[in-house]
């Protein structure tokens, strides 16, 4: 944003063959990939999946949202601290997110890093956005 100030150029005037940016879109993020879009209102903005450095929990995918991935075993914990399966889901409801790694078998809980928010239930995928940081305000 600051380069296009700079050069006094229009995002198609400086980038004018991109089609895609891959970034976050989500959450705190949000304002600014908003932002983004108007600087370049051509281009398809893909926000990015739920990532952790433990683990990748969801792709984005044009057209279907963000799918969780099936290379971890997920948990999810709802606002009443009962623990659910991907199949057992509400539609709009927050939950923190346990993630078990293949490799390691060890669960990784995010309850002070990552919220998600169920945005859709499909069969065998889920569409999760993430909300906010759990432990922000």
């Amino acid at each position: 944003m600051i380069m296009l100030e700079k050069a006094k150029m229009t995002g198609k005037e400086l980038f004018p063959n991109l089609e895609v940016i891959s970034c976050w879109a989500d959450g705190n993020s949000e304002p600014y990939a908003k932002k983004l879009q108007k600087l370049f209102p051509d281009v398809y903005i893909q926000p990015k999946g739920l990532l952790a450095t433990e683990g990748i929990m969801t792709i984005p995918i044009e057209g279907l949202g963000k799918r969780l991935t099936n290379s971890h075993f997920f948990e999810f914990v709802d606002k009443n601290g009962d623990i659910r399966l991907k199949s057992q889901l509400d539609i709009g409801d927050e939950y923190e997110i346990i993630l078990t790694t293949r490799d390691t078998l060890r669960a990784v809980d995010f309850n002070h890093s990552r919220r998600a928010r169920s945005a859709r239930i499909r069969s065998r995928t889920c569409d999760l956005r993430r909300n906010r940081r759990a432990d922000s305000t």
